[in-house]
């Protein structure tokens, strides 16, 4: 009877391990199939013939058909440049160059699961609406209250996460993937 007690133990806590691990690795916080580049987290094998089970979850769950990273990729930040979590009753600066590319967008999306939907989606910035300075940099304001510029409005009123899509992007030669800076992203105040 003990043995039968201790396999049952043993398997259920097997397949707990596993089932953490996975959604682990589903949401790119083991880093093993993703690529990071200051708080934007990418998924690098994303519409390969390549991809890694893991890379496929992410999108199915998300409901998403990943293209080829040619044609576009999707970078996602849930925190700012300190590591805390972005948060709607927060505001934030975003800012730095844009990564090349002939079209972009970026969005506030609720982050109230691992998978960044539509439906879940706040504000919208795109390069069509986007007004650079005379240095070719973009400043974005992302808060609840209006503000001057490039404002983005957080959704919701707990956790968000930032989306930036980048159609068409461009790569030096020799490189499959994108190796540039992206937005700088800093706390300004919260509520």
């Amino acid at each position: 009877m003990r043995s039968i007690v201790k396999v049952a133990v043993f398997l259920v806590g097997s397949c707990a391990a596993g089932l953490v691990s996975a959604q682990q690795l589903i949401d790119g916080k083991a880093g093993l199939f993703t690529q990071t580049t200051g708080a934007w987290k990418t998924w690098v094998a994303a519409g390969t013939r390549n991809s890694d089970p893991y890379t496929r979850a992410r999108f199915l769950t998300a409901g998403k058909l990943a293209v080829s990273r040619f044609e576009a990729i999707e970078f996602e930040a849930r925190n700012d440049d300190e590591g805390r979590q972005l948060q709607a009753r927060c505001s934030y600066t975003l800012s730095g160059r844009m990564p090349s590319s002939r079209w972009w967008s970026l969005s506030g999306h609720e982050s109230t699961s691992s998978a960044v939907t539509e439906a879940t989606s706040g504000g919208l910035l795109t390069s069509l609406d986007a007004i650079y300075d005379q240095d070719n940099r973009l400043k974005v304001a992302v808060a609840q209250d209006p503000q001057a510029g490039n404002w983005l409005v957080p959704p919701g009123s707990g956790s968000f996460v930032l989306v930036l899509r980048l159609y068409n992007p461009y790569y030096p030669a020799g490189q499959d993937r994108y190796a540039g800076a992206l937005f700088d992203i800093k706390r300004e105040t919260c509520r």
